[in-house]
């Protein structure tokens, strides 16, 4: 879903002179998770966040998304096989 949201917007080719791309362009970051499976709802926001975070620092117009599958005993989620993709 959030791979064909930026597609979409890119192929508005909507003008704007401030973007190095000259068009408005979406970076989307994501994640998933069982609020059971990780230490909690905040986490996995915490993790969407980052992903963002990434997928502004890969390039921008992109997704960057992980699934949260484990709790840690030190209390951070493992992200557990997901990372930066671009869809």
């Amino acid at each position: 879903m959030a791979e064909q949201l930026r597609r979409d917007i890119e192929r508005l080719h909507i003008d704007h002179a401030g973007s190095t791309a000259g068009t408005v362009t979406v970076s989307v970051g994501a994640a998933t998770g069982r609020v059971a499976e990780c230490d909690s709802a905040e986490a996995i926001l915490k993790a969407a966040g980052e992903q963002l975070r990434l997928a502004k620092q890969n390039g921008r117009n992109r997704v960057s998304a992980v699934v949260l599958r484990t709790k840690t005993r030190g209390g951070g989620g493992d992200s557990g096989g997901g990372g930066e993709r671009q869809l």
